[in-house]
């Protein structure tokens, strides 16, 4: 059994039943508990029976107790989070129903497989680095495996995403839930999962220049980034470029590769070529001295010359 109402009493207030003498098993309630005496508890609100494998949400009924009165043992809080991580249904939880096979999974609560129910199936997706997320894939499947989307009113169905957040590193998956669909004469329960995707990372290389003749020596922490978030850093890249000491004067790419530092994993990275430009070297050409008679022409020996400068 479960109850999601809200609930509000003088005394004996409880989620599930506001007094109990026999024994509840396999029960869980999430609803608001308004009490105006001591005896009110997000489970029952005097207890004189037995409780055991039964829970309810401290995040919504507004008390962390389980039971106001009476016999104080039995019964279990959870904050709406936990019902996602470590709830009943949830494999590797340490709680657990007294029959598991009465309930449908779904998040945050399951239902009971028995009567007439609705589960609402989505995909959610976000980026590293933002808190925001879409939903994208909704189906609608009623007990018997048949698509219920005709039945179902979503104008008010909202998505919650609690367990993944702006830091939660690419690839992480973590459950969601939803609230606010109805149907009438039908249980709704939701199952929907919301995974982390890398950012966009760019780096591009700087532009740097070289002088004809020399080997290129390029400065490694010449580049600049876009996108980095999280405080994560481009701590080194490798630089190359097809120029060489035998490379004309022009225009040669640099290209970025092999990005290193912390937190990179996270990202989708595109490097964007930089420009190496090879320019002119120095030469300097000197004429050597010559003579001539009084009288004559001068007849320049036109080998006569030296040059500084020259490579390759």
């Amino acid at each position: 059994a479960y109850a999601t109402g809200n609930v509000t009493g003088n005394n004996n207030t409880g989620g599930l039943a506001g007094r109990n003498n026999d024994t509840i098993s396999g029960a869980y309630a999430t609803g608001r508990v308004t009490g105006s005496d001591y005896d009110t508890g997000g489970l029952v609100g005097n207890n004189f029976g037995t409780i055991s494998n039964a829970y309810f949400d401290t995040s919504t009924s507004g008390t962390t107790a389980s039971i106001g009165k009476g016999n104080m043992s039995g019964g279990k809080g959870l904050t709406t989070v936990q019902w996602l991580t470590e709830g009943p249904m949830v494999s590797g939880s340490p709680y657990r129903f007294t029959d598991p096979g009465a309930w449908v999974s779904g998040s945050p609560y399951p239902i009971l497989s028995a009567l007439p129910h609705i589960v609402i199936s989505s995909t959610g997706a976000q980026t590293y680095g933002q808190s925001a997320f879409s939903v994208s894939s909704l189906t609608f499947t009623d007990q018997n495996s048949k698509n219920a989307s005709s039945l179902v009113e979503t104008s008010n169905l909202k998505w919650y995403s609690p367990l993944l957040s702006s830091t939660s590193n690419a690839g992480t998956t973590g459950a969601m839930y939803g609230t606010g669909a109805m149907a009438k004469g039908y249980q709704i329960t939701y199952q929907a999962t919301d995974t982390v995707s890398k950012a966009a990372l760019g780096i591009t290389a700087l532009n740097q220049t070289g002088i004809y003749g020399q080997n290129p020596s390029l400065n490694n922490t010449d580049f600049k980034t876009s996108g980095l978030v999280n405080g994560d850093a481009v701590t080194g890249v490798s630089l190359s470029t097809t120029a060489s000491n035998l490379s004309n004067t022009g225009s040669y790419a640099i290209t970025a590769s092999n990005a290193r530092g912390p937190g990179l994993s996270n990202y989708t990275i595109t490097y964007h070529n930089g420009t190496y430009t090879i320019t002119p070297a120095a030469l300097a050409i000197t004429a050597l001295n010559q003579t001539g008679t009084y009288g004559q022409n001068p007849s320049l020996n036109n080998t006569d010359f030296k040059t500084s400068g020259l490579v390759n």
